[in-house]
This record gives structure tokens, sequence and C-alpha cells, in this order.
């Protein structure tokens, strides 16, 4: 999976040859280090078009939805640059009390979206950096869809530590979105519906989980530009899919942190029902003493999906 080509986009990309020696990993990094980092692997195989959908994938929506690309001063001036170059981005513009967006879609079709950091009647000109996106991005948010808001809130916030930064219910399109952050800044209300709370998040350097949950039928198109739908409500996806072993799509989300503090959620997530699983590395080193083991290891979100723990000393 790749994201459109450095000369389109102006990110950092670097490669690095797979240990299975399959092909090299892309990982994209941003201007502020405080933002999480992307990762593509080679070597996953796209799922058969042949596959006849069945009625649980039917009723069911994607695990991973979109990388949210943020700290965009000016995003309808970023599209039109990237229209010039013939990467077809599509400018929503605002979208109710959630944000100002644009999307684009990769060459795998992995949608990016491109999040202003003032609402559209907020918004003012100001000079823009002079670079392809005429912005400094940073990766703002891994979009996932959700099942249950409290199962994957127990995870999230009250097991790993993040904060809940933001829940915005948006009840014409059917949907609650929760944001979480591994974070020290205050956002301006402690209630995290306030509305204040949602142009501060979009203007921070650091990365949010973000979770959508769809607990009614749209009112609306979800499409927003066709207006109000007039077919037949569709019936509630029942589960969340997530890709089969070998094919292409979501991996996994990689959370980095200290040796004493992987210990500690690896206790965390044991005492609470979670499947800890050592990482290969881990598993050879069980005789070593807990300062001296790897303690990587990984676990599985309440909806599938793969939850990975490294060490990072600093």
């Amino acid at each position: 999976m790749w994201l459109p080509p450095r000369t389109a986009l102006g990110l950092q990309v670097d490669l690095k040859q797979c240990e299975s020696k399959s092909g090299a990993a892309a990982t994209v990094r941003f201007r502020d280090a405080r933002s999480a980092v992307v990762t593509f692997l080679p070597g996953r195989q796209a799922a058969s078009p042949t596959r006849a959908p069945t009625r649980a994938l039917q009723q069911s929506r994607p695990g991973f939805v979109w990388i949210g690309l943020a700290n965009f001063l000016d995003v309808a001036s970023s599209v039109a640059l990237l229209t010039q170059r013939q990467l077809s981005p599509r400018l929503q513009g605002q979208f109710e009390d959630v944000g100002f967006v644009a999307h684009l879609r990769d060459c795998n079709g992995i949608t990016l979206e491109l999040l202003q950091t003032t609402f559209q009647e907020n918004f003012l000109p100001q000079p823009l950096p002079s670079n392809i996106l005429r912005a400094y991005p940073v990766l703002g948010q891994a979009k996932f869809n959700i099942s249950s808001p409290e199962d994957n809130l127990r995870l999230y916030r009250d097991l790993l530590g993040m904060r809940l930064l933001s829940t915005q219910p948006v009840p014409r399109f059917g949907f609650t979105l929760y944001f979480l952050a591994f974070c020290s800044a205050q956002p301006p209300q402690s209630d995290p519906v306030s509305l204040e709370n949602r142009e501060w998040l979009w203007q921070q350097p650091f990365t949010q989980v973000e979770l959508q949950h769809w607990h009614t039928a749209p009112s609306v198109s979800t499409s927003q530009a066709d207006g109000p739908s007039t077919a037949q409500p569709k019936p509630l996806p029942t589960r969340i899919s997530l890709p089969a072993e070998g094919e292409q799509g979501f991996a996994s989300i990689v959370l980095r942190g200290p040796r004493a503090r992987l210990l500690i959620l690896r206790e965390r997530l044991t005492k609470a029902g979670f499947s800890v699983i050592p990482s290969a590395s881990a598993a050879v080193n069980t005789a070593l003493d807990e300062v001296g083991a790897d303690v990587e290891f990984s676990t599985k979100d309440p909806d599938g999906r793969v939850v990975r723990f490294t060490v990072a000393e600093n």
C-alpha cells in the first residue's frame, strides 16, 4: 500500500527493506515530531473481486475508515493546488459542526481527509507555506468504525490512559465521533461535547484515535451534497469488518512507550481479560529478568483490530 508519490504531496517518506525481503516498507513522517507516523507494508494481496459478499459482510462497516491530515490553514487553497497536480481531491467544505474538510484517495483507494484548523465561519485568510500542500500537515486522526462506544472507551481511555478530548454527535447522519489521544494538553472546556473543543483540537500537533459509532439510520444522504435522501433507510450494520489474513488493508495500531510503561499496560490488560500475545522477540527472552526482558506484545481491541505495543525509551 502506498500513498501518492512523495513528489505529489511533498511528505517525507523513508523506505526500509522488510525482514521478509518481500519489498520495502514506506514510513511517512511529518515535520512536527509530536505527530504519529504512517507505515505502509508490501506483500499484502487485494481481496478477491470474485468472492460473493455474505449477508454478514453486507451488514458491516469497515474497521478502518481513513487517515486524517490536520493543520491546514486553508483547505480550499490546498485543494486548488492538488487539483492542478491532477490528484482529484474533493472539497466537501463545512461538514455539520465537525470541521471544514476535503478528501483525496491514494493509488490504493485509501482515503485521506484534509482538515482545516477553523470552521468556515471563522476562517481568515493568512499567509500560507510555499510547499506543495500549502500546509505543514500532521497525522491528525486515524479513524475507525466501532460497534460499541462503551467497550472501546474502556480499552482506549480507561485501560490505556488516552484522554477523551471531544465527543461529537452528528444526529442527521446517525453517528457519533469520539476523539482520544495521549496528551497533557487541556481543552478549552471540560465537557467533551462542547463545540469550543473542536477547532482547538484541529489545531493540535498530536495524533488522535477517532472512533465512529453508527447508532441510528441517517436522515440525509451521506454525501450531504445530494440533499435529503428519498431512499428507504438501510438496516444498521451489525458488525465491523477487517481484512482477512493476507489481504490488503489495515494491519495494526502501534503504540510505543518505555519498558516500564509497557509492563504496566500488559498487566492491566491481562487483569481486564484481554488476550496478551508476546512478540516473537519477547517469546525467546522469557528467561531474562524484568529489566532485561523484551516486553513488547500485542492485543486486540473489542472489534478485532490488532494493537501492538513496542519499546521506545525516548
